[in-house]
């Protein structure tokens, strides 16, 4: 990815293929990879990305996403800041949900890079539309990866050595005739990869 990630000094950290292939399965396709780049994009395959030029925080997002954030800290638009700003993934988290909340993202696929979001989402959780707080990872469908996650360097290639765990989570379709089926479905899909539970 262009976006520095979870506090590398590298600029590439994209996703694996098994992930990927679980997270179109589950949701039939992917249509928005807001934080991506050109070469992550020949693997995750979106029918659009955003990169760090065009800026996907800011724009308003559509259908069904794959989101695999920016680690580290980013300023009010989304943007990697080095060690001053608030937590990217957890400024990229709040974006997803605004998008699912409103209805403008029918699905997502939410990769973290830590299990961290899970904690640090429940903590200062901003309020919808001044009503009720936006939800958070520990409200959808988790997987947690049974071995920790080799993500993929500049060349696409697998990094070994991450040092966290990490948890997928999966926002259906707010369709409630369709949550149990959609439910069933990533859970099947993601069960090579980790537990999953919700």
């Amino acid at each position: 990815m262009t976006l520095p990630q979870h506090l590398s000094k590298s600029f590439w950290w994209g996703t694996p293929s098994n992930i990927i292939e679980a997270a179109r399965e589950t949701m039939g396709e992917i249509i928005l990879d807001p934080a991506s780049c050109a070469r992550s994009n020949l693997i995750v395959k979106a029918l659009e990305f955003c990169d760090l030029e065009k800026n996907g925080f800011v724009r308003g997002w559509h259908g069904k996403v794959f989101l695999n954030p920016p680690g580290g800290n980013c300023n009010e638009d989304g943007v990697p800041s080095g060690n001053e700003g608030q937590s990217a993934a957890k400024a990229w988290w709040f974006k997803l949900a605004h998008e699912w909340k409103t209805g403008m993202v029918e699905q997502a696929i939410f990769l973290g890079y830590s299990m961290e979001i899970l904690q640090t989402t429940q903590v200062d959780t901003p309020e919808f539309h001044n009503g009720p707080k936006y939800p958070i990872p520990l409200d959808f469908p988790l997987c947690f990866p049974s071995r920790r996650i080799s993500f993929l360097d500049e060349t696409n290639e697998p990094v070994k050595g991450n040092t966290h765990a990490s948890v997928i989570v999966y926002l259906p379709s707010m369709n409630e005739e369709g949550y149990p089926k959609a439910v069933r479905r990533f859970k099947k899909k993601f069960r090579d990869i980790g537990r999953c539970i919700g």
